[in-house]
């Protein structure tokens, strides 16, 4: 384990939230594997603290490994990510969870980088495959279908595997309608990850 959780004291958990701090500063390439565990033990170690430190400390480190060099840490953080939206999206209040929807959707859906747009899209996978159909469908679902028609045909890729996923569990009539223009793709890799579903690593097309 990167980090132990052995002991829960209030001291042992204000010196942990500074480890993982360091701990995701650590960009050497070398380590990379370090920080896609530490990434992958984030949703656990979020347990031990409340909704508001886990907004306040946890999260920044999440998004912060979302644009790490090396694809297999940002994955993880994806993974992690989704699981912090189910946190924030169970709790009474919903600023928590509003606002870090508009960061992803600001900070990737928006973005000019095709990578920051593609790892929007690897986000909304990750939450359809923890079924997370509405969160989807309240926060995310828009930005998605404009994706439909992005520029980058790796981009259009995971939309459609999104929106094959999605399909059997929504009302919206335009993922379908979407869907049918991806199948139809200039692209001939778009025109196969919009028809069959495969695992999110599966495409050799770049992550």
């Amino acid at each position: 384990a990167v980090v132990s959780t052995q002991s829960t004291g209030p001291r042992y958990r204000q010196e942990l939230l500074q480890q993982m701090k360091e701990i995701q500063k650590c960009e050497d390439r070398k380590n990379w594997r370090y920080r896609q565990t530490f990434a992958s033990q984030l949703p656990h170690l979020s347990e031990l603290y409340t909704t508001k430190e886990v907004y306040d400390h946890i999260q920044p480190i999440v998004l912060n490994l979302t644009v790490d060099q090396v694809s297999q840490v940002r994955q993880a953080s994806f993974t992690a990510l989704s699981k912090l939206l189910q946190k924030f999206k169970h709790q009474s209040e919903t600023e928590y969870y509003e606002t870090t929807c508009d960061t992803i959707r600001t900070k990737f859906a928006n973005s000019n980088k095709c990578t920051y747009r593609q790892s929007y899209v690897l986000i909304c996978m990750e939450l359809l495959q923890d079924e997370q159909y509405e969160i989807i469908e309240t926060s995310f679902i828009d930005k998605l279908l404009e994706l439909s028609t992005d520029r980058t045909p790796n981009v259009r890729l995971w939309v459609g595997q999104s929106l094959l996923l999605l399909r059997d569990n929504t009302k919206n009539d335009q993922v379908e309608k979407s869907l049918l223009q991806l199948q139809s793709d200039i692209d001939i890799d778009v025109r196969h990850y919009s028809t069959h579903v495969n695992s999110p690593s599966t495409p050799a097309v770049g992550t």
